[in-house]
């Protein structure tokens, strides 16, 4: 496959952002198949109630990480998405 596999790197958040990147710098279209049906629990594991808040350190931690992962692979220096308000 010419757009490889997840990025194991992520390991979780983003990784099909960076994935669907990736495949369209490789030519393809990404589509909407208007009806499929899919089930999926949102946030089943990491909106659970924690003493330091509804959202666990580590689901913060890697939330985080992970869009500075994505905005370094795609070349976006990351001071310019915090400290520039024409981006």
């Amino acid at each position: 496959m010419k757009t490889g596999l997840l990025n194991e790197q992520y390991f979780a958040y983003f990784e099909d952002v960076e994935w669907s990147l990736r495949f369209r710098k490789a030519g393809f279209e990404i589509a909407l198949a208007e009806k499929a049906l899919i089930y999926h629990e949102a946030s089943g594991s990491s909106k659970k109630t924690h003493s330091e808040g509804t959202l666990s350190p580590r689901v913060f931690y890697y939330n985080v990480r992970n869009q500075f992962l994505l905005l370094r692979s795609q070349g976006i220096p990351v001071g310019m998405v915090y400290h520039s308000s024409g981006f």
